[in-house]
């Protein structure tokens, strides 16, 4: 691989931006635990079946689960859905989140709006499906934009960016002070969700099985970006040289995992470089905590509903500390390293 100047430069750039190596010096005391947690896992082939439905049903069908869930938070959901919604169907699924033209074509339709639901018909390969807030002419907006897949596992996907809807950080515009602890609430409802369909007779056996299998594979896929950024980050250091990583390359040129590392090497210093990494810690974090918090819903559904309810009402004042020790309790670290060490996937 070569390494010039201009590749240096923006890779230096790109990994200053980010702070990328702050970020793994810190979570080096988790990835004993993360380890522990794919020991002996492999990642398995999933064909979700079809599904011959529009998005309003899968969002019928969605928000019925939320009105059997608790009807408070459907009724919040409903609203935000609804209520001082600008609502706008796509003819295509959209690859990426509202732009500055969006806002320009349509500024007057946004005139006393709060929420932008945007949405596409379901697809073979789908789009983007996110909820987070938005601003454009220092008003803030929720954004809500789905793209579904036309296979069942929309379902559940949906109900994902629902709970997010329903989060303080986008009902209130609230900046999260951990935004690592942002996946908890919608990793939850994945597990609730899909029993849920199950038990009602929208997931047939092999369905279900298979929604289990593709949270296994999400969790192993974050788990895998992770220590493979983790290993770059390992061994160089900012600011990175020409020189230091001619040696890089060096010292895995023998081994097997050789052209995935200086795949990311080479990824890592594009313009719009994606830190995959950094980016899916979040959902490895909330992946654990929404576990261990689905284990005391199935054991007592009402207790944790109203705690669920009040964490989605605060939990952008929370610090993931704060966060695991309010939904797991006391013992919430002794609960996270049990579960971690006793193998993740015997929990899902």
């Amino acid at each position: 691989m070569t390494f010039d100047e201009n590749f240096v430069e923006n890779l230096n750039k790109n990994l200053k931006k980010r702070p990328f190596f702050e970020f793994y010096d810190y979570i080096q005391r988790f990835l004993p635990l993360l380890k522990d947690s794919i020991r002996n896992q492999r990642m398995q082939p999933v064909e979700h079946a079809k599904i011959e439905m529009s998005t309003r049903e899968i969002i019928d069908v969605v928000l019925l689960f939320y009105k059997d869930f608790d009807k408070e938070l459907y009724n919040k959901l409903n609203d935000t859905l609804m209520e001082n919604s600008f609502v706008y169907k796509t003819d295509s699924p959209t690859r990426s989140h509202l732009s500055k033209n969006f806002f320009d074509e349509h500024k007057d339709e946004l005139e006393g709006k709060s929420t932008i639901f945007q949405y596409s018909e379901p697809t073979q390969d789908g789009g983007v499906n996110a909820v987070g807030v938005i601003s454009f002419d220092e008003k803030n907006y929720r954004e809500i934009n789905l793209n579904p897949r036309n296979n069942i596992n929309s379902l559940v996907v949906i109900a994902h960016e629902f709970a997010h809807a329903l989060a303080q950080r986008v009902q209130e515009f609230k900046v999260m002070k951990a935004d690592v602890a942002c996946e908890i609430e919608s990793l939850f409802i994945e597990h609730v969700v899909v029993d849920y369909f199950k038990n009602i007779g929208i997931l047939t056996e092999i369905n279900y099985k298979n929604s289990l299998t593709q949270q296994k594979n999400n969790y192993l896929s974050c788990a895998y970006s992770i220590l493979d950024e983790n290993k770059i980050a390992q061994h160089l250091k900012y600011p990175v040289t020409k020189n230091s990583l001619e040696n890089f390359e060096k010292k895995f040129q023998d081994r097997p995992d050789y052209e995935k590392v200086m795949d990311i090497v080479r990824h890592l210093a594009e313009p719009r470089a994606d830190f995959e990494g950094m980016r899916k810690f979040r959902y490895v974090v909330g992946g654990v905590v929404a576990t261990e918090l689905y284990k005391d819903f199935k054991k007592d559904k009402e207790n944790t509903v109203k705690k669920y309810k009040e964490f989605l009402n605060k939990n952008a004042e929370l610090t993931l500390e704060e966060a695991a020790q309010f939904l797991l309790g006391n013992n919430y670290i002794k609960r996270i390293q049990s579960a971690c060490v006793s193998g993740l996937n015997k929990n899902l």
